[in-house]
């Protein structure tokens, strides 16, 4: 598969969700690679373990989050959860979706919900997104595809707190039976791509997959590398050796868009 080289200078989190999370035709298969300059690599690819944008950007095509943000209209929409309802003052019910299993063929439900939530707010963990969940006072299991969060006191802004970026949900079973160490290097969740390989300083490395709830993404593996200098990511985009890259110069972009092998896009964000 082929694709225009594509340069973004947007300030937040590089949005690829049209050009790898599609589903293809029904008849198609994933093909192609995809890859992504970034200025640093991650430090741990345990989702709940950082507040990095670069881990972030990685992270949301290996985990999904109970809500999604529309591009469109920037508000919450069903994820993971296909419904979230206020049942009282203190009290929200989330509807889970049904049929959705992580990379490891763990089925994902009302547990893993409880589990991740539990996970984060447990202060021997050590969370640095901890502080974001602090008014929840405790994480009911309904049934098999239906939670309730009990809050400390009315909470207005959960819907947009479960879209966070780096609040992705995680297998209970296999982090009991690996532990956090090994999980930080062999990430396991239910987004459309899964891991491959992590070369830490150099580049981590996804393939599709092909399972995904949403149907399978257009592109077969996605890697990202790290390039630190500008100069050099730029470089690299002209010549080829990636295909995207991000937070642009703009006294860079009138040569890049001379070149003829590369395109500048710029996209809104929430900030």
């Amino acid at each position: 598969m082929s694709i225009a080289r594509t340069l973004r200078r947007a300030g937040g989190a590089l949005i690829l969700a049209s050009l790898v999370a599609a589903a293809p035709a029904a008849d198609a298969a994933p093909k192609g690679r995809v890859t992504v300059a970034l200025a640093s690599d991650a430090s741990t690819h345990d989702p709940h373990m950082h507040t990095e944008r670069m881990g972030i950007i990685m992270h949301q095509h290996l985990f999904d989050t109970l809500l999604a943000r529309d591009t469109k209209t920037w508000q919450p929409v069903p994820h993971l959860a296909e419904s979230v309802k206020s049942v009282n003052p203190l009290t929200w019910e989330l509807k889970l979706r049904k049929g959705v299993k992580f990379h490891n063929g763990e089925p994902f439900g009302a547990e893993s919900v409880k589990f991740s939530f539990e996970r984060v707010l447990n202060p021997e963990q050590k969370s640095p997104i901890r502080g974001n969940f602090t008014w929840i006072k405790s994480v009911d299991i309904v049934d098999e595809h239906t939670v309730r969060i009990v809050t400390q006191k009315p909470y207005p802004l959960i819907q947009e707190i479960l879209t966070f970026g780096n609040f992705g949900m995680v297998p209970p079973k296999y982090i009991k039976e690996k532990g956090d160490a090994h999980f930080a290097r062999n990430p396991v969740g239910t987004g459309p791509f899964r891991f491959v390989e992590w070369r830490k300083g150099e580049r981590t490395v996804l393939e599709a997959n092909d399972q995904y709830w949403k149907g399978a993404p257009a592109i077969k593996t996605l890697a990202f590398r790290v390039i630190p200098e500008t100069a050099t990511q730029i470089a690299e985009l002209l010549s080829g050796g990636v295909d995207l890259i991000r937070a642009v110069p703009p006294d860079q972009i009138p040569a890049i868009e001379r070149s003829g092998v590369a395109r500048v896009t710029a996209t809104k964000i929430l900030r």
